[in-house]
């Protein structure tokens, strides 16, 4: 792309520093633009189309059909994603080791179990979204819960997305990204060579894409020498690069000074057609060509990303609201409450001026400044909604138990286990406000971080990219803390049934430093007495070990968090919250309310 130090926009200069920090932004708001399109043009679907087909209309009235109908549609949507996702795939050897060694890939458990359980939504979003009911009461759903506040953040982004085309510089590479994206990945072509061949060499047709190629892989039985022209017409002191037999080799490998010599004599490459192969070995050869591709801007990738978490948590929403209308209204009535109290927005004002002013405070680091805002920053929203959801179990369960209040709401068609858990959905909600809030403001400003820094050392501004870079790394960080903070959100229902506010504060703070401390309990007693052991492994089984949510030190790093990580982690997180859960409904069966 072209670079400007400015640009004219509207009879303004907008300075390069402006450009580069807003770049990433106006990328999060075309991610939202994009969802909320999908989602209107979904809604338009379902109302213009999928209506008027009575059957599936009527499909969510029992749910026993519901089920079942749900089940045989995922089974078979999973099925063919797996087989396209996995089996499909296509892996790259690795460069410079044994043939039969390749890149290791992703857990095929872990992907499979992730596109299984997204599939079951997907489905059963499908018949809910169909039903009647739902069409009927879809004026409602953007007045109520978190779904109006979330999409006005979202609504604000998507007009930023619109405005910044504008703003930034080159817009069209996001475009241009999204147009490749269909056509990146890998791809696979096999070749057989025979030892007697001319000395143009035996061709190999293939189809790739220079502009998207990021690697090129070639892998043989036999020392095969590859060019992208014929041989015998290569320039004159230039000399085919040969594969070893039992090896992979990389064009990234080939000399730069002769690559230029083995592609075709054109002004402009846009593709490559044909391989030709020399086979320098004693036996026929079996080639395989691996090209790997991708757009040319990953950045943008950014897009379809957000606008698919809006979509997934739009159908969530929707399968509760529709689904379990009874817990839905407490959960409801519980977020409300909770959001309106004068704690929440205070919380959310000290917390975004604090991630702010973060971006100013010189932390005397010698220029790694932002990797202190990115701990400091993770950490303070961490603590400060574990604190409001502590605060929201002990005011929505436990004062309302001592109040008699829940005495009188368990007095209607509701039972103890829709209240309890309504409760805990209630809370999870005011806190996805809270971080989605948090979040947007946060991720601004580590953007602004690397430009803010470079001004401060008199250094040229850093490029667009690198704010990107640094803002993308917290996102896992920012996932993580949100699942222990619902972590702590059952926990503190569970514990809310039995005490008050300050024995719920005081268990969990006792949790919080030793679900922290967990993995250093259980190292140092490896090697001590029996009895210092068992109480390592006691405070080990008991109390979560927090520390799987904790990656700090590895975003602060730049390390990338890999996505079995985060699933591992979330499992994690939803199996502990559902043992907290059954102890909260345990602990309140048998409470006694009068």
């Amino acid at each position: 792309m072209q670079s400007y130090s400015e640009m004219l926009v509207l009879g303004l200069d907008i300075p390069k520093t402006i450009q580069n920090w807003l770049t990433p932004v106006w990328l999060l708001g075309l991610g939202c633009l994009a969802g909320l399109l999908c989602i209107a043009a979904l809604a338009l679907l379902f109302k213009k189309v999928l209506t008027r087909i009575e059957r599936l209309n009527h499909v969510a009235d029992e749910r026993n059909r519901l089920l079942v109908y749900t089940t045989v549609t995922s089974v078979l949507l999973a099925s063919i994603t797996i087989f396209l996702t996995q089996f499909a795939r296509v892996a790259v050897p690795q460069v410079g080791v044994e043939s039969t060694s390749e890149v290791a890939t992703p857990s095929i458990l872990i992907s499979s179990i992730v596109i299984i359980i997204a599939c079951w939504v997907v489905s059963l979003a499908f018949y809910v979204c169909c039903w009647h009911k739902t069409i009927s009461e879809a004026s409602t759903l953007l007045n109520e819960g978190p779904l109006k506040p979330i999409l006005t953040v979202s609504l604000i982004l998507a007009a930023w997305g619109i405005v910044g085309t504008v703003v930034v510089e080159s817009p069209t590479f996001a475009v241009r990204s999204l147009v490749q994206m269909p056509f990146a990945g890998s791809e696979r072509w096999d070749a057989t060579v025979p030892v007697e061949t001319d000395d143009g060499g035996h061709l190999a047709e293939v189809e790739i894409r220079i502009a998207m190629m990021s690697n090129f892989v070639i892998k043989t039985d036999q020392d095969i020498a590859f060019a992208f022209r014929p041989h015998s017409e290569l320039r004159v002191g230039v000399e085919a690069p040969v594969v070893p037999a039992g090896l992979a080799m990389s064009l990234a490998e080939v000399d730069p000074t002769v690559l230029p010599g083995l592609l075709p004599d054109v002004e402009s490459i846009s593709s490559l057609e044909a391989v030709y192969l020399v086979n320098q070995g004693a036996d026929t050869a079996n080639v395989e060509i691996y090209v790997e591709t991708e757009v040319f801007s990953t950045q943008a990738l950014v897009i379809p990303t957000v606008a698919l978490i809006m979509l997934v948590g739009l159908m969530i929403y929707l399968i509760q609201r529709m689904l379990l209308p009874r817990l839905f209204a407490v959960a409801l009535s519980t977020y409300k409450s909770e959001v309106n109290q004068p704690l929440f927005p205070l919380v959310a004002t000290i917390a975004s001026l604090a991630l702010i002013g973060f971006v100013w405070i010189p932390y005397n680091t010698f220029g790694e400044d932002i990797k202190m805002l990115k701990d400091t920053g993770i950490t303070l929203i961490t603590v400060l909604t574990i604190f409001v959801a502590l605060w929201a179990a002990s005011t929505s369960v436990a004062e309302e138990i001592e109040g008699r209040t829940a005495l009188t709401v368990l007095s209607k068609p509701l039972n103890r286990r829709s209240f309890v858990i309504g409760k805990f959905f209630g809370i999870s909600w005011a806190l996805l406000l809270m971080y989605v809030i948090l979040g947007v403001i946060f991720l601004i400003s580590v953007a602004y971080k690397p430009i803010f820094d470079a001004r401060e050392a008199t250094q040229p501004t850093p490029p667009w990219e690198r704010c990107y870079a640094e803002m993308i790394q917290i996102v896992p960080g920012l996932a993580l803390s949100f699942m222990e903070t619902i972590v702590f959100a059952a926990l503190s229902v569970a514990i809310s049934t039995r005490l008050n506010l300050l024995g719920n504060f005081s268990i969990c703070l006792i949790v919080y430093l030793l679900g922290h401390l967990t993995p250093l309990l259980v190292e140092s007693s490896a090697s001590g007495f029996d009895i210092i052991q068992f109480f390592g492994q006691l405070i080990a089984t008991v109390f979560p070990n927090l520390e799987n949510f904790n990656v700090e030190a590895a975003i602060a790093k730049g390390i990338y968090v890999p996505f079995e990580y985060l699933s591992w982690a979330f499992l994690y997180c939803v199996i502990y919250s559902v043992i907290a859960m059954l102890l909260a409904l345990l602990m309140f069966e048998d409470r006694d309310l009068a």
